[in-house]
C-alpha cells in the first residue's frame, strides 16, 4: 500500500520491472493491476511512466493522486478483495 491507496505499491514494482526488462515471470498488468487501473482511470502505459518517474512512495502517491481522474473527481474506490 502507498498511502491510503490499495494495490499500487505492488503494482508500481511490477510497471518498473516490466519497464526495466526484469519482470521474469510476473505479469504487468495482470488482472487484479487492471481492476486499480480501471478503479484510478488510468492506462498500464500511463501508470508505468509515473512509476518508473517517481523518487519514492510519497512521489509516486502525488502523481498517481494527480494524474487519476478518479481521486481528483472523488469516485475513487478499489479494493483488492474478490467480490
Amino acid at each position: 500500500m502507498v498511502g491510503d491507496l490499495e494495490w499500487v505499491a505492488r503494482m508500481s514494482d511490477k510497471a518498473r520491472a516490466q519497464a526495466n526488462g526484469t519482470i521474469g515471470e510476473y505479469i504487468y498488468p495482470c488482472p487484479a493491476d487492471k481492476r486499480c487501473l480501471e478503479a484510478l482511470e488510468l492506462d498500464p502505459e500511463a501508470f508505468k511512466a509515473i512509476a518508473v518517474a517517481a523518487h519514492g512512495d510519497d512521489d509516486l502517491l502525488h502523481a498517481v493522486k494527480s494524474a487519476s481522474p478518479a481521486i481528483r473527481e472523488g469516485r475513487h474506490e478499489f479494493s483488492i478483495a474478490r467480490k
